[in-house]
């Protein structure tokens, strides 16, 4: 008996004469050799590692059996959307294969593995801070891993909240509310400061407040990146 593969093909030849089953776990497929005792077979097989065995019979008597071991590579995704959701998450839909799942990364972390419905979509949000992500989409089957897709998202920061301003001395006081690590830049005329925001979310900062008069302040919050 001998037998050789590409991806779910098999062909081969037995002695003319003989029969030939191919199984896969507890499911055999029946195969009818030629004359020459030549044969080939397509078996549907998913994405995956998956281990064949050919056995070739004279009569019920089984003569000879050979293992194969396939593994077939995952397609990789198709039809992505990735659709900001509110500053902190992004919504990602695809396309994949029924029997594998949808792996989702940033860099080298893992925001999620989904699996798809029966028609191979997936819909899933994935929570991101603020700035630019370098997201990357795989088909995974088993322990075997489509090549990636790439695609770049960019969330835009909470804006600044609950601001208020205190005149200590000659200076003014400003604080408020801005999405935790930011950076606030802030404005009056042509004096200008920085603060960035706690982990508690709130930031403080001070402008002089000479020479007297009034002054308008501006607002802007930024994330490294943006």
């Amino acid at each position: 008996l001998r037998i050789a593969h590409v991806a779910a093909q098999r062909w081969g030849q037995v002695a003319p004469g003989m029969r030939l089953e191919l199984a896969r776990g507890s499911q055999i497929v029946p195969v009818s050799p030629g004359a020459d005792g030549s044969f080939q077979v397509e078996v549907d097989l998913g994405p995956g590692r998956h281990e064949l065995r050919a056995t070739a019979l004279r009569g019920t008597e089984a003569s000879t059996a050979v293992t194969a071991a396939v593994a077939l590579i995952p397609g990789v995704p198709t039809q992505i959307e990735t659709t900001p959701v509110g500053t902190r998450a992004i919504r990602v839909d695809a396309l994949v294969a029924p029997s594998t799942t949808l792996e989702v990364r940033d860099g080298d972390k893992v925001l999620t593995r989904r699996t798809p419905d029966p028609s191979g979509k997936v819909s899933v949000e994935v929570d991101l801070p603020p700035g630019r992500h370098a997201l990357t989409l795989a088909s995974v089957g088993g322990d075997l891993v489509s090549p990636a897709v790439a695609r770049d998202v960019a969330l835009r920061p909470d804006p600044v909240d609950d601001v208020q301003v205190t005149v200590q001395g000659a200076r003014f006081k400003v604080t408020g509310r801005a999405l935790p690590g930011s950076e606030v830049k802030m404005s009056a005329g042509q004096l200008s400061a920085r603060a960035t925001v706690g982990q508690d979310g709130r930031f403080a900062a001070e402008l002089d407040a000479k020479p007297p008069g009034k002054r308008t302040l501006s607002f802007l919050v930024s994330v490294a990146g943006m």
